[in-house]
């Protein structure tokens, strides 16, 4: 009746939360009986339950009577419609499991094991209220930024880097370092990568103007720029190329220049300042 969605399926955060629920009350009811409340065909139907349907239940959860800890009480219409019933008798019935239970509950040291029973129990829906309350913050928060996704700031500064190197590059050259693959590739990398190689720009040595270096550590073996373009060592690459053509007109000194605009990261950190405003100062660095 209650069935699970694809969507569901990937994260069925309230369902796990349900199912915990139970697992924990059959330890505490089989603790006091000896017997289980819930059985595997009972965890198999709430394991069919969707996500909405079982965040309503976790919410309806009370101490205050036994049919308000009951998963089935508290979406079943009447008794007469309850799978639970159906399966191990409905309540009223004398020979029901829940009967069962009650009376072992009510028979063993009279209002003693009743009571903690009923405070384990109560302590049980506590914490399980404790944990829907943070699932439903993280359901909002995901919302929230689903719909407010948040403003990518380093991609498109590690593009521009790029764009202006390549143009450094090419009045130098006529060679361009990057192509329309490089830019899309980068255009696919997370914002956090992008920081990350923001961040370790330097001009220790030409690795540390490449976004490819950076991002792999300096290892090789795995660059897809060195895929399209020929490795960095190789004597036919285009970095060799170009590195030639610099060195034989004592230009390389002029990408330095280019390195002023990534240090403007550092303004993210220390001031408010939107990302129009950032490209306004990128576009004001004079002219190379």
């Amino acid at each position: 009746m209650f069935k699970r969605t694809n969507c569901d399926i990937d994260t069925p955060v309230y369902n796990d939360l349900l199912v915990e629920f139970m697992a924990k009350k059959n330890e505490i009811i089989e603790t006091f009986t000896g017997v289980k409340i819930f059985t595997a065909g009972d965890f198999c139907e709430a394991r069919s339950w969707n996500e909405e349907v079982c965040k309503n239940i976790l919410d309806l959860l009370s101490s205050n009577r036994d049919r308000e800890s009951c998963p089935w009480c508290l979406i079943s219409r009447s008794c007469g419609e309850c799978t639970y019933g159906a399966r191990h008798l409905q309540c009223g019935n004398t020979g029901s499991l829940y009967n069962v239970i009650i009376d072992r509950i009510k028979n063993r040291s009279k209002d003693k094991y009743s009571i903690n029973a009923l405070v384990e129990i109560g302590n049980l829906i506590g914490e399980t209220k404790r944990k829907l309350a943070k699932a439903l913050t993280n359901e909002k928060v995901k919302e929230e930024e689903k719909n407010n996704p948040i403003m990518e700031l380093y991609k498109p500064l590690l593009l521009l880097f790029m764009k202006l190197k390549n143009k450094i590059l090419f009045r130098l050259t006529d060679r361009n370092i990057f192509n329309d693959f490089d830019y899309l590739e980068v255009g696919e990398w997370s914002e956090e990568t992008c920081k990350d190689v923001i961040q370790h720009l330097d001009y220790k040595d030409d690795a540390h103007i490449c976004p490819w270096c950076i991002k792999l550590q300096f290892d090789c073996s795995n660059c897809s720029y060195g895929d399209r373009r020929g490795k960095c060592d190789h004597p036919g690459s285009r970095y060799k190329r170009i590195i030639s053509d610099l060195n034989s007109r004592h230009e390389l000194g002029k990408i330095k220049s280019v390195i002023i605009i990534c240090r403007l990261v550092d303004s993210f950190k220390k001031f408010d300042i939107t990302l129009d405003e950032l490209k306004g100062k990128s576009l004001r660095i004079p002219k190379l």
